[in-house]
């Protein structure tokens, strides 16, 4: 997973407010999984135990785990989207927050 893919995984989580534990709860991962996957730890121990000759024994992140993150956000109102050059992400604002964001503009004068 690319850090722009990690990095809309926590925007995505952040733009709704969820913390780690909130996307593990909602998702069906556990909250370790959800930050093994934001911190890259997973890659860091991989090329730790290759460069000391030891044999990787430990949990890989799955594939159905990020899709299960992945649709847990998109069920609360994140949308994922690629061109195949760059991804982006878009949430939809739920109507309370509206009041919030009309405040905000104001106060950023736009």
């Amino acid at each position: 997973m690319s850090r722009e893919a990690i990095g809309l995984l926590k925007a995505g989580r952040n733009a709704l407010h969820w913390s780690q534990e909130d996307l593990a709860g909602k998702s069906g991962v556990s909250s370790r999984t959800v930050k093994r996957i934001e911190s890259k730890a997973e890659k860091i121990r991989k090329e730790a135990l290759k460069e000391l000759g030891i044999q990787d024994r430990g949990a890989p992140i799955r594939r159905e785990s990020i899709e299960m993150m992945l649709s847990a956000l998109e069920k609360a109102g994140v949308s994922f989207l690629s061109n195949g050059r760059e991804a982006r992400m878009s949430v939809a604002v739920r109507s309370q927050d509206h009041a919030f964001f009309d405040i905000a503009k104001k106060v950023i004068g736009k």
